[in-house]
């Protein structure tokens, strides 16, 4: 779902690579530092820039993925 949400939208810079590539590296760095202990952040982490760069709503994200996550990505957790 991250990446059908952000298809269209590059990383400034010069190299404008797909969005999806920092959602990637970041949902890395998450599993890396906290041993992949929590499934939901890794998720929520993938989701972070969704509301606020592609008009997904909190609604959107409980119904999808539950409301654990939808509160990570809404900085409610």
């Amino acid at each position: 779902m991250a990446a059908r949400w952000h298809t269209h939208q590059r990383r400034e810079g010069i190299a404008q690579e797909p969005y999806i590539n920092h959602l990637l590296e970041v949902a890395s760095l998450v599993t890396e530092t906290t041993g992949a202990t929590d499934p939901n952040l890794v998720i929520a982490t993938l989701l972070h820039d969704t509301i606020e760069d592609q008009g997904v709503t909190s609604e959107m994200l409980t119904s999808e993925f539950g409301q654990d996550v939808a509160d990570i990505v809404s900085n409610r957790r």
